[in-house]
């Protein structure tokens, strides 16, 4: 496993800056399923936005989901209902090759970064939406991700971020932090500047694959401490295809008020810290999301 440094550098990079920097007046309203969920301003739509023919048809994956707070499965394209926030050489596609077995239409957006050539460089090809008007604490994510081995051709010295849920309000995030000998979900908080003050690494017990589609799904319930006495605020449960690789695991910085109003970002962030990034390809598709008060 990578250490908490090591982990802060290279796998959480530019999806931290980028997810943490938005809010306020860098959001602008997009329409998203059954809610209204908002995108990054500045982003811009890419790639091939064409419908499929299961689109035009009426019937996609989404449309066999039920109801959901956010369902993607860009079968109106890349990067559909999200919004891209690329660095230079970095981009977001529709990749009609690689997809999960069931995906309706048989495509999935690829989130690749560049070679880095200096110590220090970061790349992220990122989808971003975010959910402002929600006040919900219980956020349960699930997508399937393809994470290809090329991002640790080196070892497992650069990690990758999948996905992140950022509270940029409570200044709050969980990342999903991929490597080769392993996976970690991240817990960061954020000062008034932006910069990181504080960060916990949940180790999973098992990682994701790499080169084969994996499902992974997060329950996390980020509200105030004893929100309903429940006893579940402030804890995180991590599956990955159907099984427990963090079960309950207490989280240890939510904010004393709970984290509220996500933004999800999904693709493929990586910093080079050693000269070695040669490059990455995280693979997404069949994305859930569910926020609810409890």
């Amino acid at each position: 496993m990578l250490g908490l440094g090591r982990v802060l550098g290279s796998g959480i990079g530019a999806l931290f800056i980028a997810l943490s920097s938005c809010g306020g007046d860098a959001f602008s309203v997009a329409e998203a399923g059954p809610t209204s969920a908002t995108a990054v301003a500045d982003a811009s739509p890419v790639g091939d936005a064409q419908p499929s023919d299961a689109s035009a048809a009426g019937s996609n994956w989404c449309s066999t989901q039920g109801t959901h707070t956010f369902c993607e499965d860009f079968s109106e394209g890349v990067p559909g209902q999200l919004m891209s926030a690329d660095t230079a050489g970095a981009a977001l596609a529709r990749d009609t090759s690689t997809f999960p077995s069931g995906a309706n239409p048989p495509l999935s957006m690829s989130a690749t970064t560049p070679s880095l050539m200096n110590v220090g460089d970061s790349a992220a090809a990122i989808g971003i939406v975010g959910f402002p008007d929600n006040d919900g604490v219980h956020d349960v994510l699930q997508a399937e991700f393809d994470v290809s081995d090329s991002c640790f051709d080196h070892g497992d010295k650069d990690g990758v971020s999948v996905f992140a849920l950022s509270f940029t309000e409570d200044r709050y995030l969980l990342a999903l932090v991929v490597e080769s000998n392993g996976s970690e979900l991240l817990e960061v908080t954020t000062g008034l500047d932006g910069g990181t003050t504080n960060a916990v690494i949940h180790p999973l017990s098992t990682g994701l694959p790499v080169d084969k589609w994996a499902m992974v799904s997060a329950d996390v319930n980020v509200g105030a401490a004893g929100a309903g006495g429940t006893g579940v605020s402030g804890t995180a449960t991590v599956k990955v295809n159907g099984l427990d690789v963090l079960a309950g695991q207490k989280l240890s910085l939510v904010p004393l008020l709970g984290a509220h109003h996500p933004t999800l970002g999904l693709g493929a962030s990586i910093k080079n810290d050693l000269g070695i990034s040669d490059g990455c390809k995280v693979n997404v598709d069949e994305v859930l999301l569910d926020i609810s008060v409890m």
